[in-house]
């Protein structure tokens, strides 16, 4: 995997690089090749056609101006996480049970994608992930379910941790009052 300088991921099999990196510069004993180029958009190494794929991070979203909530730590922001690139996460019943913000009497799951801090360009602007909170509503309103779906933002981390902002009633997997009913459907087969 090569982190591409404000640009893609590329990933490129070790065949692959093997393969057109024969007579090519090696270091440390033919453990390290290099230097080389990689061309994303035409897909070579060096002028030559490589199989790779190529991935670019999506767009993060703007941080809101007020004071977070709260702070993760980084090993909480990578647990509910993951790899990378906003894949969606399921986050386990154990690992709830260690984040108090999410009381297991209320909580029925915890979603969460984000990227990993180093792929996109560090901006102390930009979100680098979000939890969206399937929760029970022990007392719902007048015509309110009794679950709700809160959206969080995750920010860069700084001296304190990951910064998190909400509950915001938008931008989760789901209404905030999800009706349907599945509402969660569309997001589990993504």
């Amino acid at each position: 995997m090569f982190l591409c300088h404000d640009g893609p991921v590329v990933t490129i099999a070790a065949d692959e690089l093997r393969r057109v990196l024969v007579g090519g510069a090696s270091h440390y004993e033919d453990k390290i090749w290099g230097p080389f180029n990689i061309d994303p958009s035409d897909k070579t190494i060096d002028g030559k056609p490589v199989a790779m794929s190529v991935h670019y991070p999506a767009v993060p979203a703007t941080l809101p101006n007020e004071q977070p909530n709260y702070y993760l730590k980084e090993e909480d922001y990578f647990q509910l996480t993951g790899p990378g690139f906003w894949q969606i996460k399921d986050a386990p019943v154990e690992r709830l049970k260690e984040l108090p913000q999410f009381p297991p009497e209320k909580t029925i799951a915890v979603f969460a994608s984000g990227v990993a801090p180093h792929i996109i360009p560090k901006t102390k602007d930009r979100a680098l992930g979000g939890i969206d909170w399937i929760r029970f509503e022990k007392n719902p309103a007048a015509n309110e379910p009794s679950i709700n779906v809160d959206h969080f933002i995750i920010g860069p981390s700084g001296a304190n941790g990951f910064p998190v902002w909400g509950p915001y009633k938008k931008g989760a997997i789901a209404d905030h009052w999800p009706t349907s009913k599945d509402p969660f459907k569309g997001y589990l087969e993504s």
